[in-house]
């Protein structure tokens, strides 16, 4: 049975996403070529105006692709801390997952870095339409499970976060040398994650 027609542009325009993401993270915007893209992306380059409008609107889609996928971690989480349950299993829950999930996307994470290293801070405009509600969301929502109030959580989410970017940008022979192990390095830097975080957090031996 053939695949339907949207569904091969929809993986397509992934497809694109994916080698634009690792160019402009490596080059920046102005470095990198409308050509190099499509080479890098198995496609002629007159898709990537199909698609995106060339390659201005392909940058601002590979950021704009992060950023819906992060409000989808963020439903999760939240959905995680309405169910109830331990403390403990919400919060090693969530960080393995949020691990697991910019490692996935290093590409899009370090485009995303060089922006801000780019400008010295995260957009503007993200930062209010994404950064800043989930920090007050999940703080209050953290609030309402432990003991501690929003103020005290919220610059201790924001520190997890930095570090948690940090650790899926690193190379799996980084980690292994950051971790001195050879042997799936990842799940020692998602225990230190779970550690740090109640830490941070100030959770340790809170229950729900």
């Amino acid at each position: 049975m053939a695949r339907p027609a949207n569904a091969n542009a929809e993986l397509t325009r992934t497809r694109i996403i994916k080698a634009a993401s690792s160019l402009f993270a490596e080059k920046g915007r102005d470095g990198t070529s409308v050509r190099e893209i499509a080479s890098e992306a198995h496609v002629n380059g007159a898709m990537i105006s199909h698609y995106f409008g060339g390659k201005d609107g392909l940058y601002n889609d590979c950021i704009q692709s992060l950023y819906r996928e992060l409000a989808e971690g963020q439903a999760a989480f939240e959905a995680s801390l309405s169910q109830g349950g331990s403390l403990d299993n919400i919060v090693a829950n969530t960080m393995g997952s949020a691990l697991r999930f910019a490692r996935e996307r290093r590409g899009l994470i370090r485009l995303v870095m060089r922006h801000v290293l780019d400008r010295g801070e995260l957009d503007p405009k993200r930062r209010e339409a994404v950064l800043l509600p989930f920090l007050e969301k999940a703080s209050q929502s953290l609030a309402l499970v432990s003991n501690k109030t929003p103020a005290a959580l919220r610059i201790g989410l924001q520190s997890l976060i930095f570090l948690t970017v940090r650790y899926a940008l690193c190379t799996d022979e980084e980690l292994r040398q950051i971790t001195g192990q050879d042997t799936d390095p990842e799940s020692h830097i998602i225990q230190h994650l779970i550690t740090s975080s109640m830490a941070m957090l100030g959770l340790e031996g809170d229950t729900l």
